[in-house]
């Protein structure tokens, strides 16, 4: 619920009224084309949750049209999540992403509140109570790494937490291409190492989700056309 560009500006009443409207109107044009068309909104910040409110006008608005049968998406950082919002979730059928960094030592060097305090034990809280209120098919896990994780660290933590692994949607380094993000960043120094010790692993035969996105991922396909043995 934020502006096209990542403005720290948060997206008004009124425009959200106006994107509803436009949607609807085509997508009840295109629909007539192609009948197997679904409708679907994504919430993504920022942090969507901070404008809780607005995702709940949205779907309201949604709801006049009793011909429209929505999908709703959201990607969320998970430390705000709320008992209120579980029902809402769950009664509207939403589909829920949760940022995860891995780790506790990853998670909270990159993932701490406004003043500092570390996100991790609650974000894992959080997973769990919406694993456990909208059921392993409506939540899922999106990890981001860079060159200053260990890699197989990652591995031992969602080898380690199943739903959490199960729940792996997406699994993917940071790019490096047209970015200064890597330009404070100390690489961890077995890095490398420890990819290729995960290949491994995948050649022979793990099947923890982990590792599956991870080679799914086109990070790793690369290893893919090597022999590492």
């Amino acid at each position: 619920l934020f502006s096209k560009g990542y403005k720290k500006q948060a997206m008004s009443y009124e425009i959200i009224e106006k994107a509803v409207s436009l949607y609807i109107t085509n997508y009840r044009k295109q629909i007539q084309v192609d009948p197997n068309l679904r409708f679907i909104i994504l919430f993504y910040g920022g942090e969507p949750l901070l404008e809780f409110d607005k995702i709940k006008y949205t779907v309201e608005l949604v709801a006049k049209n009793q011909d429209i049968v929505p999908v709703y998406t959201i990607t969320t950082n998970g430390s705000l999540i709320t008992d209120e919002m579980l029902v809402f979730f769950q009664e509207n059928n939403f589909l829920i992403n949760v940022s995860m960094d891995g780790y506790k030592e990853i998670h909270d060097h990159n993932r701490r509140t406004k003043d500092g305090k570390e996100t991790f034990h609650k974000v894992v809280e959080n997973y769990y109570k919406l694993y456990d209120c909208l059921g392993k098919d409506s939540v899922g896990v999106i990890t981001t790494f860079d060159t200053q994780v260990s890699p197989m660290k990652l591995y031992e933590f969602y080898s380690s937490n199943p739903k959490i692994d199960q729940g792996l949607k997406w699994v993917a380094s940071v790019g490096t291409i047209n970015t200064s993000y890597y330009n404070n960043i100390v690489p961890y120094s077995n890095y490398q190492e420890e990819l290729y010790e995960l290949y491994r692993m995948i050649k022979s035969g793990d099947q923890t989700n982990f590792l599956k996105q991870l080679y799914n991922n086109k990070f790793l396909k690369m290893y893919s056309r090597k022999e590492y043995y």
